[in-house]
């Protein structure tokens, strides 16, 4: 059983918020990259994953993500995100699909998202699962195609979805800005069971940058899974041997 809704957000701010498997017995929040929404085939399948682990899973398209809540995604910042996410969980705790502990799943710098949100209730979470995680505003300002066009100076980036043709889709550097309020040094005591994926072709944080962040995590239980041949945006690529990573992981503790 799954259904989408809307919620608001502390702003009185639309959110789109899908929830499946509601009956199941473990919970699992997903917090996708910014340009993404929760219909993608990537959120789908990690969802699926963990749905096929007994997990009620929560997606939610975050105030100025790409889909159907509010705003506009070029307006988009980490803080933005970050309150979000904190509002779709206090909205889930009044939910009959709630329970403590849970699982937090997180992409680029929404990694570090899902790793701040550990740092401030740690209590609540039991397993965390980060893509590609972002170690620092930096990663985009530096990124190639973004610095070529002077992102700083002209104030936003603008390229074409590759999920909607003839879509463009635009981040303004207020972005980085608030980025650089955040240190993910701050969030490295986990202390729980994590995953992190990594790709060694990823070309917006570099593989060394993430293998270094993986060693400073402080975790008994940690688990670095390194793709070879892949990219920052994993898009469609190979999706059955990404999510068996993750499966592995869940049956390491549920089987």
């Amino acid at each position: 059983m799954k259904k989408e809704l809307f919620i608001k957000n502390r702003l009185n701010q639309k959110i789109n918020v899908l929830v499946e498997n509601i009956w199941a017995d473990k919970l699992a929040f997903i917090v996708h990259w910014v340009a993404w929404n929760v219909i993608e085939e990537d959120i789908r399948q990690i969802s699926k994953t963990l749905q096929n682990n007994g997990f009620c899973v929560v997606s939610f398209d975050a105030v100025n993500a790409s889909w159907k809540s509010d705003w506009d995604m070029q307006f988009a910042t980490f803080s933005w995100y970050y309150n979000d996410l904190i509002d779709v969980i206090a909205w889930g705790c009044s939910q009959d699909f709630y329970k403590e502990k849970f699982l937090l799943v997180g992409h680029s710098m929404w990694a570090m998202l899902v790793m701040k949100y550990n740092s401030e209730n740690s209590k609540k979470i039991n397993w965390l699962c980060i893509y590609n995680p972002s170690t620092w505003a930096e990663n985009l300002s530096n990124y190639k195609p973004w610095r070529e066009v002077k992102w700083e100076e002209v104030w936003f980036v603008e390229w074409d979805s590759t999920s909607t043709p003839g879509k463009k889709k635009r981040l303004n550097w207020s972005l980085v800005e608030d980025l650089r309020k955040y240190n993910i040094d701050d969030y490295l005591i986990i202390n729980k069971p994590l995953l992190q994926i990594s790709w060694r072709l990823d070309e917006v944080v570099r593989y060394e940058a993430q293998k270094k962040l993986f060693e400073k995590i402080v975790s008994s239980d940690k688990m670095l899974e390194t793709l070879e041949d892949w990219k920052h945006n994993f898009r469609w690529k190979n999706l059955d041997f990404l999510n068996k990573k993750l499966d592995n992981f869940l049956k390491k503790y549920f089987n």
